[in-house]
């Protein structure tokens, strides 16, 4: 008589790395890749956000690494420590992504050809043409003003949904800009951006 040895699937306790936490580590990179596309997460809010990625992480790891020893000290059956690799390797991605401003450069790309519109409507002899509460790429913006500090000819586009931030426009550069010294920085051709403080 022959026996039947039935393979039972591991326990959820048995796989620290399973779906579920790969799924948490995602949303959590989501969440600051996110935050990362406006101006003023780079004007020390990337610490606080990258702080908390990494500490929820460790974390949950640290209590499903420990679920996962005791069951198996309790059952005699050993954990599966597959899937370790993507847990890491996603927020290390991601804090790699923050560190060159890469959500941000992404963002601006999308918006860019609109407010490449703007501008160019906006030099057109007719006058000026203002924009509020208007949607670009990922952005949101309040306003545009034309602001009388140092250089006339730089045009400031406010966001609404970072309303101490923004981008700017300027043949001549930015380092004279008038803020509140906070961050800034340069984007592509003759666009900036800026976070106060």
């Amino acid at each position: 008589m022959s026996s039947i040895t039935i393979n039972k699937p591991p326990a959820m306790w048995q796989l620290p790395f399973d779906r579920y936490t790969l799924a948490l580590v995602s949303g959590l990179s989501a969440i600051v890749l996110w935050r990362a596309m406006l101006p003023s997460f780079y004007y020390m809010r990337f610490i606080f956000f990258l702080t908390m990625l990494w500490g929820s992480i460790s974390l949950a790891l640290s209590i499903r690494v420990v679920i996962a020893l005791v069951g198996t000290f309790l059952t005699k059956r050993a954990a599966l420590w597959t899937g370790w690799r993507s847990v890491v390797l996603l927020p290390a991605v991601v804090t790699l992504l923050v560190a060159f401003k890469a959500p941000m450069h992404l963002g601006f790309a999308f918006a860019r050809p609109a407010l490449d519109q703007v501008i160019k409507m906006d030099f057109e002899p007719s006058g000026s043409f203002s924009i509020s509460k208007a949607s670009v790429g990922p952005y949101s913006i309040y306003q545009q003003a034309n602001r009388d500090c140092h250089d006339k000819s730089r045009i400031y586009f406010t966001l609404s949904n970072d309303v101490e931030a923004g981008f700017v426009y300027s043949t001549t550069g930015i380092d004279d800009l008038c803020y509140n010294s906070g961050s800034k920085g340069h984007l592509s051709g003759n666009w900036y951006w800026m976070a106060e403080d």
